[in-house]
């Protein structure tokens, strides 16, 4: 069985002119089940040799990307160094396991060729869905679908995206055998998950990565711990000298 961890960045709903988050990002971790329990205990570990026992088993305490990064939240006060190495030590955790990472990106611009444009959140998903069912076919498994809860109806977009296929196949293009992909998406909170957090941290550094100008010798050095990680990622709508 092979698990996959679903989280979203960028999200501003419907919304596709805020030239702040040009992208939404649905990415996800896939974690064979081999692999699952020394993940989250050492997601565990790396949290409490940083901030203490007492804070870790606090209610709602996670990892996230962006408080890591930029020292808020539970890591304010900690040196921006030593916060960089403790992103890094997550990041090690996703190649030294063995997982692969997809992800697919909506380009929210180019939704104004449409009429009725999809909802971004359901392209990032089909888009995801499709390398997950891909990588869980060429590995004769299935696939578990694990998603974080959000606001904003985002559940129920990921949930009819993934009935709709099942039954009428991709919106657009070829469509993926998705008979690996077993039942409907299952929703955690974040908090819950180790895995969920982790996949954050690194769709986090994609995000940083492809929207801050300028470029960042510390966002790059946490992507090229992952680089090689990569199963397959996916745009749409699609650039025009694609």
């Amino acid at each position: 069985m092979i698990f996959c961890y679903m989280d979203e960045a960028g999200n501003t709903g419907e919304k596709i002119d805020d030239l702040s988050q040009p992208f939404h990002y649905v990415g996800g971790l896939l974690v064979d089940e081999k692999s699952w329990k020394t993940i989250a205990t050492e997601m565990r570990r790396i949290a409490i040799d940083a901030l203490g026992e007492a804070a870790v088993t606090q209610p709602g305490f996670k990892f996230h990307g962006n408080q890591l990064f930029t020292g808020n939240g539970p890591w304010k006060g900690i040196a921006p160094e030593r916060r960089l190495a403790i992103y890094s030590a997550c990041m090690t955790l996703i190649y030294r396991n063995h997982c692969r990472l997809i992800y697919g990106k909506c380009d929210k611009a180019k939704l104004r060729r449409y009429s009725q444009p999809m909802h971004p959140h359901e392209i990032g998903f089909w888009l995801c869905l499709e390398r997950a069912a891909r990588y869980a076919s060429t590995s004769n498994s299935l696939v578990s679908l694990i998603a974080a809860t959000h606001k904003y109806g985002l559940c129920k977009v990921a949930q009819d995206c993934l009935i709709n296929y099942r039954t009428h196949g991709a919106p657009f293009g070829r469509t993926v055998d998705i008979g690996h992909v077993v039942d409907q998406v299952q929703f955690i909170a974040s908090a819950q998950s180790p895995h969920l957090q982790l996949c954050d941290l690194w769709l986090w550094v994609i995000q940083r990565l492809h929207t801050h100008v300028p470029k960042e010798d510390c966002v790059e050095d946490l992507y090229d711990e992952i680089s090689g990680c990569f199963f397959d990622y996916a745009q749409f709508p699609y650039s025009p000298n694609r």
